[in-house]
């Protein structure tokens, strides 16, 4: 494995690490703070999640175009979100970062060369 494949994947899997992450991490502090009726359709939607990192981890093209589609989404979703609420509650920081963090992750999708490279080789067996 080439060296730009080899950083291609690195940033994959923190990208995939990271959106894991904060999907978690919206899941316990939804449920925390707003209680556990919605907690069915969370989990499905981290199974999904899931779902789409470990094709983004086997290279499927069609994966990462998703993810940059639905990373960017919710990026500018929790960036507007965290706008409107910092006029209320410093939580809106919280958003803030996850925002910034999903569109990180869609920019590295996106535009890393590396990534570029990394999807562009062979796909593992």
């Amino acid at each position: 494995m080439s060296s730009e494949i080899g950083g291609g994947r690195r940033i994959v899997l923190g990208v995939i690490v990271a959106t894991l992450a904060l999907s978690a991490v919206a899941i316990v502090a939804f449920n925390v703070l707003v209680g556990s009726e919605r907690l069915h359709s969370q989990l499905f939607r981290f199974a999904l999640t899931v779902l789409l990192s470990i094709f983004l981890y086997r290279r499927a093209r069609w994966a990462r175009w998703v993810a940059i589609a639905l990373f960017a989404i919710a990026g500018v979703g929790a960036l507007l979100g965290g706008v409107v609420l910092l006029r209320s509650s410093a939580a809106g920081l919280l958003l803030l970062a996850t925002g910034a963090i999903y569109l990180a992750s869609s920019g590295l999708l996106l535009f890393a060369p590396s990534v570029g490279s990394y999807f562009a080789g062979e796909a593992p067996a």
